[in-house]
């Protein structure tokens, strides 16, 4: 794991680092680790110390921090790695490596959060019946018949392992985030297929959560690739 730290606060916790360079052309962008200038992380560039300058950007250093225990043995590393988590300090791909740390969703009456606001954090939770990872997306109180596998409009899978590329689609779930753009793996038994998600009038990048699999929504949401 790496610790991304800036002025002694941590910026985030990584299981990969996203190494960067300025360009040429005056963009930034990736590269090896001996090229590196900076590190990129939640979509923003940051400055390494004692490297090549770049401009403009906050100086952070880098701790790889291989004794850190977050296996779920240790309940107070397991604690700090979800709070992390739920204040976007964790990327979600390192959080899924993990999802066995966050707890499973209750149906017992309990405030839950989007994190719009000051006070709280966005709440993260594990699927009771589909074991996913899911991001609440409208704040609420949990009761048995809003389990997230049912309601898409208030909680959103979390899934950034894939490209979406046509090679690396990404497995598709009900009441999942959906991207313009991506392409998407089909999981129902009467399907299967490679799915590109489109619709008129939508620009590639935008997103919706949608209850349905691609290939019930053929024409309106996704174009089958190949199957």
């Amino acid at each position: 794991m790496y610790r991304i730290i800036k002025d002694g606060a941590t910026v985030g916790i990584t299981g990969a680092l996203n190494y960067i360079k300025l360009q040429d052309n005056g963009c930034y962008g990736l590269c090896s680790e001996a090229e590196a200038q900076g590190v990129a992380f939640g979509g923003v560039p940051y400055q390494l110390e004692s490297k090549i300058e770049m401009g403009g950007l906050d100086v952070v250093t880098v701790v790889e921090e291989n004794d850190v225990d977050i296996s779920g043995d240790h309940l107070t590393a397991a604690q700090v790695f979800v709070e992390q988590a739920e204040a976007g300090n964790i990327d979600e791909n390192t959080a899924l490596q993990h999802k066995g740390l966050f707890g499973e969703w209750s149906g017992n009456s309990i405030p839950v959060y989007d994190g719009t606001d000051k006070e709280h954090r966005q709440t993260w939770v594990r699927g009771k019946t589909s074991g996913l990872l899911y991001k609440c997306r409208l704040s609420h109180t949990t009761q048995e018949d809003w389990p997230p596998e049912a309601t898409p409009n208030m909680w959103v899978v979390v899934d950034v392992a894939h490209a979406g590329t046509v090679d690396d689609p990404i497995p598709a779930e009900r009441g999942m985030e959906f991207e313009y753009g991506k392409y998407y793996l089909d999981p129902g038994p009467e399907s299967g297929g490679i799915y590109l998600c489109e619709r008129t009038g939508e620009a590639a990048g935008g997103t919706v959560v949608l209850h349905f699999l691609p290939h019930e929504l053929v024409g309106n949401y996704f174009s089958l690739v190949t199957d």
